[in-house]
């Protein structure tokens, strides 16, 4: 066993376990408070600016997203016009893609991505495409 010692070990375990029962008790760990519609579906969100050549690069690959996945909805967030929402979802660093699912962030990517590994993401939340799309 490592030098952490017996005592300390189960403490961390113990606290696990508290932790473990009280989610089992609220009904899971999963924050079960209502989504707006809003919010509702799936959600990509493309933080650029317009003096930024990864983001230049960026766009006929998000572009053709758009013309393929029609349940997404899809949002551009201009830091320089929309710092607030650069704030909130902590961007620091451009081309940022954010995939919200129901109102919780899901996954986000910097830097250029290519059309296959932003596809093969967006496939694993067809499931919570919202019924009006």
């Amino acid at each position: 066993m490592h030098r952490m010692g017996k005592r300390r070990l189960l403490g961390l375990f113990a606290i696990v376990m508290v932790c473990c029962f009280f989610c089992l008790l609220s009904g899971g760990c999963e924050d079960d408070s209502p989504v707006s519609e809003e919010e509702r579906g799936v959600q990509f969100l493309k933080f650029y600016a317009d003096w930024c050549g990864p983001c230049k690069t960026q766009e006929p690959i998000v572009h053709q997203l758009v013309q393929d996945y029609r349940w997404v909805k899809f949002s551009y967030i201009n830091i320089d016009t929309e710092p607030q929402m650069a704030d909130q979802y902590r961007v620091n660093a451009i081309p940022c893609l954010v995939i919200v699912v129901n109102g919780r962030e899901k996954k986000r990517f910097v830097g250029v991505q290519s059309y296959e590994r932003l596809a093969g993401e967006l496939n694993k939340y067809a499931k919570y495409a919202s019924s009006g799309n």
